[in-house]
């Protein structure tokens, strides 16, 4: 996995002032060839991740702190193979994060399931929220420390009314709730138990990075 990964420090020494501690798109064609290689061969996936099939890879990003860290954005299935694998159902998007830590191996250190996006920045239509996303959200507004700032409204939801989900180095989901604002603010402490005399509807947005970590970043009402 090193030896294809060998051009990519020299590839990227000319950028990396200018991307220093930010994401860009992988646009280097050597690159992007590598990134191609380490994710679709199941073998270089660790344990601790999800073993993927991966049939395309449909964008990569990268950004350059002490190493080069990549997000690779990819269409494939799940799998036990080490090699020779195959998707027979339905294919999934997934975002893979490869590491090329300074003197360390290249490696691949995360798997998370994303949204259907051909492109990084796109933003999915809204649709209904799914269990799953109700999770989020209450895992979200459940802990002060989730808020980006004090200003930011706690909103207790009464209604879920939809999502919609934007990958951007992460998955950023932008919430569509009834509900109001905790006076005083706080975290809410049960999500569901929470009421509201005169609901409005709020855009309520929250970002999840690759290591899972949410925040709160934006509540305001939708007019």
């Amino acid at each position: 996995m090193v030896g294809l990964l060998s051009t990519m420090v020299m590839t990227l020494a000319t950028t990396a002032f200018a991307q220093m501690g930010g994401w860009a798109p992988v646009t280097d064609p050597s690159v992007q060839t590598a990134l191609t290689a380490i994710v679709s061969d199941p073998a270089n996936y660790p344990n601790t991740t999800t073993r993927l099939c991966a049939t395309d890879v449909a964008w990569a990003t990268q950004q350059v702190v002490a190493g080069v860290q990549y997000h690779v954005g990819v269409h494939g299935c799940a799998t036990t193979a080490t090699s020779n694998c195959s998707c027979n159902g339905q294919r999934h998007a997934y975002m893979v994060t490869v590491l090329e830590a300074i003197n360390e191996p290249v490696r691949i250190t995360d798997v998370v399931s994303t949204v259907e996006t051909g492109l990084v920045g796109g933003v999915t239509a809204p649709a209904p929220a799914t269990a799953d996303d109700k999770l989020l959200y209450v895992r979200a507004v459940t802990k002060d420390a989730n808020f980006a700032s004090a200003s930011v409204p706690r909103v207790c939801p009464v209604q879920f009314v939809s999502v919609a989900k934007q990958v951007v180095s992460g998955i950023k989901y932008i919430f569509i709730v009834r509900g109001c604002p905790l006076v005083p603010a706080g975290p809410l402490n049960n999500v569901f138990d929470c009421a509201c005399e005169a609901p409005k509807t709020y855009r309520v947005e929250i970002y999840e990075d690759a290591t899972r970590r949410i925040q709160v970043t934006k509540a305001v009402v939708q007019t």
